[in-house]
Parts: C-alpha cells; sequence; structure tokens
C-alpha cells in the first residue's frame, strides 16, 4: 500500500459512501442515463483529474479503472465503487469535500458564502439570484443543515449591505439537497417548486427570505 494512503476510519468510508451516491446521479444525468463503460470511464477520470491535488500520480487509479471488465448494465455501479474505494484510502472525507466544492464554486463562476452556499444574479437587472450548494460529504444532517442556516444568515446579511444585490427579489436553486432532504428545504423556508431525477428547485422571495433570515 502507498505509504500516502491514511488509516481511515469507519465514519469517513460512510461520508464517502454518500459521495458516491451523488455522483452516481450526476453521472447518470450528464451521460443522459447512457451507461456506455468508455464514455463513462472517460467522463469519471477526466472529472477526478480535476478534484485530486496536484502533483501526486493517479496512474495507479486509472490503470484499475481501465482494466475492469463490465456490462453496460453495471458499468456506472462498479467504476463509482472502484473510485471511491481509492479516494477513501487516500483522503479524508472533509478535504476532499472542500476540494470538490471549491471546484464546483469556480467552474460556474459563482460568489461562495460558506462551504455550503454559494451564487450567482441572473434575470433583468439582477433580479433573480440563484442560490448553488456544493456537494459536502457528510452523513450528519444535522451537519448539513447547520452549514446551510450559517450560509443562509450570511447571505442576508449580503443582500442587506451589497449594493449589487439591490434588485434582486427573489432565491431560487435547483439542488441536490432539496432533492435528497425534501423536508429540510421546507424546514429552511423554501418551497418546492419542481423534482427532477437528481436535485429539486426551491424558491423564496426577496421578502420571507429577509424576514426569516436578515437582521432584526
Amino acid at each position: 500500500m502507498n505509504p500516502e494512503r491514511l488509516n481511515l476510519n469507519e465514519e469517513n468510508e460512510r461520508k464517502f459512501a454518500l459521495y458516491a451516491k451523488i455522483i452516481s446521479r450526476q453521472l447518470a444525468e450528464t451521460l443522459n442515463l447512457k451507461q456506455d463503460e468508455e464514455s463513462i470511464k472517460s467522463f469519471l477520470i477526466s472529472s477526478l483529474m480535476g478534484i485530486l491535488p496536484a502533483g501526486k500520480d493517479y496512474a495507479e487509479l486509472t490503470t484499475e479503472l481501465e482494466s475492469l471488465e463490465v456490462d453496460e448494465s453495471d458499468a456506472l455501479d462498479l467504476i463509482v465503487d472502484t473510485t471511491i474505494k481509492f479516494l477513501a484510502s487516500h483522503f479524508e472525507a472533509e478535504d476532499f469535500g472542500q476540494r470538490v466544492g471549491e471546484r464546483f464554486v469556480d467552474s460556474l463562476n459563482l460568489e461562495p458564502i460558506n462551504q455550503a452556499i454559494a451564487y450567482k444574479l441572473s434575470g433583468e437587472h439582477g433580479s433573480h439570484l440563484e442560490l448553488h450548494i456544493p456537494t459536502v460529504i457528510t452523513d450528519n444532517p444535522m451537519e448539513l443543515r447547520t452549514l446551510v442556516f450559517q450560509g443562509l444568515k450570511k447571505l442576508a446579511e449580503e443582500l442587506q449591505s451589497n449594493e449589487k444585490l439591490a434588485n434582486v427579489e427573489k432565491l431560487t436553486g435547483a439542488t441536490w439537497i432539496a432533492k435528497q432532504y425534501p423536508r429540510l428545504a421546507e424546514a429552511l423556508g423554501f418551497e418546492i417548486k419542481q423534482t427532477g431525477q437528481i436535485a429539486a428547485m426551491v424558491e423564496i422571495s426577496r421578502d420571507k427570505f429577509l424576514e426569516r433570515y436578515g437582521q432584526k
């Protein structure tokens, strides 16, 4: 075993198991549900190279993935499972999750609020604030709720103080959290407008948002 590998505990493995479910859904959506072995391998490897720390040799992982013998029907699950086992033997879940989140924010040119909340403006004159929730690797829903709540409080401060957000009329977001934890989204004050395969669309007006999270 590579000496750089970590002595990981069961908690870390559980957190990576959650991440496996998330990326499986993302891959299925991105590949239009076509579980073609070579397409999945190519997409997954290229995505991982943008997430993993630079300067390390990942030939072991790519070789293992390329050597897999799978049927199209189970290609996605087997490739994801193999990748997750590799990641769980090399990284702490929190550190890896932070790297995934940073890449997500950079790739979409978002404004980060905290680990769980980022946004960008859209609509005429910036009337629409799009919420984005990067992947947070945790097996504790309460930890996730705390991160989201803290991020929303900070976002409310931005709405009240940042002139660039003065025209925002509503906040919306298509997020995996609302799909996986709909009661959490509703408890945070959001209305679920539409549910898809990997995400649910949520919405809240500016006034209701500030009433709930703004300074009194």
